[in-house]
């Protein structure tokens, strides 16, 4: 899972994984793409679903979202002859998914009053159809699969300037308590963040081990703690080669 603030190329990072297929939420691929084809990636490939749109072209209710997304998954299980060539299944993003599930289980409730808002109850069906996707649905198609998440910063006053907020931390945004265990789904939690660099240019950066501000990262390839991305995906090749062989 790749978590990060908006603009941190979580989405440019997915689109150069090998043979990857992207289960399009955010409607966000055309400025990632642009950039890639614009810095040394002119022969970009890579398959989506547009799980916004119907395949007429009509824009989906966003209470269909979940169930469209998870149809698409199950036809990729249910027919690996016409997905052969898909070597990786990039869910972008899952905090889009969060507000699928949410009005998911808003829809299905058919409430009259308040009918957009959460009750206490509604957290249940929220959690078992987060689970759906993230346990029985992803690990169904066989494939790597690789989810982005947003992220929120935790903060607090900074007791030297009480009108100052200090980031203490960084959790993926996902609902219902989800997002405290959602790194339990996933073999790797890595981080991305874009910093400054020389010549008024920046610079990508992948943090890969927990530390006190984001505990949910975590690393089983062997990767650094840090490390820059200035060649992007073929600086992360050499520790994939046992997950993506030749």
């Amino acid at each position: 899972m790749l978590i990060g603030p908006p603009g941190s190329r979580k989405t440019t990072l997915g689109l150069q994984f090998p043979s990857v297929y992207v289960e399009d939420c955010d409607r966000n691929l055309s400025g990632p793409e642009r950039w890639l084809r614009s810095n040394g990636h002119k022969d970009l490939s890579y398959a989506y679903n547009n799980v916004r749109y119907d395949t007429n072209g009509k824009m989906r209710e966003v209470y269909d979202c979940y169930n469209a997304l998870c149809d698409d998954l199950t036809r990729m299980a249910n027919a690996p002859s016409e997905y052969a060539q898909v070597r990786t299944v990039f869910i972008d993003s899952l905090s889009h998914v969060n507000e699928f599930i949410i009005r998911h289980v808003l829809h299905k409730q058919q409430k009259t009053k308040n009918p957009y808002e959460m009750e206490a109850r509604d957290w249940s069906p929220f959690k078992s159809f987060a689970y759906i996707l993230l346990v029985a649905k992803l690990e169904q198609t066989n494939k790597h699969v690789i989810c982005s998440c947003h992220e929120v910063k935790l903060t607090e006053t900074d007791p030297r300037e009480i009108m100052t907020q200090r980031v203490i931390g960084y959790e993926p945004f996902f609902q219902g308590k989800v997002g405290d265990i959602i790194g339990a789904f996933f073999t790797d939690v890595w981080r991305l963040e874009v910093r400054p660099a020389p010549g008024d240019k920046s610079e990508t950066w992948l943090q890969t081990t927990r530390h006190p501000k984001c505990e949910h990262l975590k690393n089983s390839l062997g990767l650094p703690p840090e490390l820059s991305l200035k060649d992007g995906y073929k600086t992360l090749e050499p520790y994939l080669k046992g997950l993506y062989p030749q």
